[in-house]
């Protein structure tokens, strides 16, 4: 073996290596992180959706609208939020 076949089969080594030196168990989705965005998007209509019921009641009691003008006040708070 010459000292141009060991350059030839060091550089046909190097081309299969990985560039990064990454290991084979390692994911390269970001778990962790992934689940904490998670969790948020879920809580975020969660939280959206309780007030519904609570809207109308607000505007009522806060004297903001006459009550033939509750529903429409609450259409445009909902509009406002979402």
């Amino acid at each position: 073996m010459g000292p141009s076949e060991s350059k030839t089969r060091s550089a046909k080594d190097m081309e299969s290596q990985p560039i990064l030196g990454q290991k084979s168990s390692d994911s390269p989705l970001p778990k962790t992180q992934l689940t904490i965005v998670l969790f948020a998007r879920m809580a975020e209509p969660i939280s959206y959706f309780q007030m519904f019921p609570y809207v109308n009641a607000m505007i009522e009691e806060m004297h903001v609208a006459p009550p033939k003008e509750v529903g429409f006040y609450s259409g445009l708070i909902r509009l406002r939020i979402a």
